[in-house]
């Protein structure tokens, strides 16, 4: 309670002012489910039928996981001790507690850390959705996948993939919304301390910024890159920072007269890509398994690394380890870290009558 600093046992939410200024009643649970006790037990995520038929499209099935989850649960008890739950419910800071051996772990969510979720990430809150308007009519029947990469001085350091279906957004846009993490290494936040005090670099150095690279995934199991949109990030000091953006895809693409890159060329270990939100900019995207300036270095391990059909880029940077690993991105139906895993329902011939 805030007018003596001290705190009451199960007072959370229980129907009763229990603190002077009521604060023990603030943000509880509207409507029916206002007991404590079912509050994370009844609490259910309502699902619509666009979430169902992306899930269908990109994830497996429930019914792919019903044989292992079956075992699992048959190892676990099922005993409901309604008060071992309340004494667990607000351990972990918006997280989710576990038992392990007697002991409560938090199960944090991308914006804290600590043991109890306590602390704050660093965070850019993301919300993007694609402009189908715009899209020439040779690619607005494709699926996409949007990858999401968070730079520091070129250097991918946090990322997130999203699907785009512009066939199944066309009366409703989807928004979609993530986080991207700033490294919490030593040498990142001792460059933020620097930062912060340095006004003159923040106005003229942006050494953060993000690049959405967008991939058509083809049914033939094979993915193009076709572009991106690359954006600045300019209060980087900030511990926490909200990027909106709508994606567009300009006119004139799939005009070669007017893309920048029939005027300009990369080298035979890249791909000239035009940068979809600064006119007449280009990039030149390295082929899988090559990265570095000018893509000249290449990454043996990206020859067995990654299932065949998928892209190996050897880019992401860890700041701990000080190393590269490859990354893996997927064809349509797969997936998985190195994308060896399909999704194979749409082959099981589920459809009659020459149905796809």
């Amino acid at each position: 309670c805030l007018h003596d600093n001290r705190c009451r046992k199960n007072v959370r939410c229980n129907g009763s002012p229990d603190c002077l200024h009521g604060e023990d009643e603030y943000w509880c649970p509207s409507g029916i489910l206002i007991d404590i006790t079912g509050y994370r037990i009844n609490k259910k995520q309502i699902s619509l039928q666009r979430d169902e038929i992306l899930s269908q499209i990109f994830n497996p099935s429930e019914t792919t996981l019903n044989i292992s989850r079956h075992q699992l649960s048959e190892l676990i008890s099922s005993r409901k001790n309604y008060e071992y739950f309340k004494v667990h419910s607000y351990q972990c800071n918006r997280g989710i507690a576990v038992i392990h051996i007697n002991e409560t772990r938090c199960l944090c969510p991308p914006a804290y850390y600590g043991d109890w979720c306590q602390y704050f990430n660093d965070r850019i809150s993301i919300i993007a959705r694609i402009e189908h308007g715009t899209q020439s009519k040779t690619i607005s029947d494709r699926v996409f996948k949007t990858k999401a990469n968070f730079l520091f001085n070129h250097r991918i350091i946090c990322h997130h993939e999203f699907y785009v279906v512009p066939m199944l957004e066309r009366n409703y846009f989807i928004k979609h919304k993530f986080y991207l993490l700033y490294s919490r290494s030593s040498e990142m936040l001792v460059h933020k301390q620097k930062r912060y005090f340095n006004r003159s670099d923040v106005i003229h150095d942006h050494s953060y910024s993000i690049h959405f690279d967008v991939f058509a995934l083809k049914g033939d199991n094979n993915l193009e890159e076709i572009g991106s949109w690359h954006y600045a990030i300019y209060f980087d000091y900030l511990p926490a920072f909200r990027l909106a953006v709508v994606l567009k895809v300009p006119s004139w693409f799939g005009n070669l007269t007017l893309n920048p890159c029939s005027k300009t060329s990369c080298n035979k270990n890249s791909i000239c890509l035009p940068v979809f939100n600064h006119n007449n900019s280009y990039y030149c995207s390295c082929k899988s398994g090559y990265y570095g300036i000018n893509c000249r270095m290449y990454e043996p391990i990206c020859e067995t690394y990654c299932s065949v059909n998928a892209l190996c880029r050897p880019v992401d940077f860890n700041l701990r380890t000080r190393k590269i690993s490859p990354y893996c991105i997927c064809p349509l139906n797969h997936f998985g870290l190195r994308c060896n895993l399909k999704y194979e329902d749409c082959t099981s011939n589920s459809c009659l009558n020459n149905g796809t």
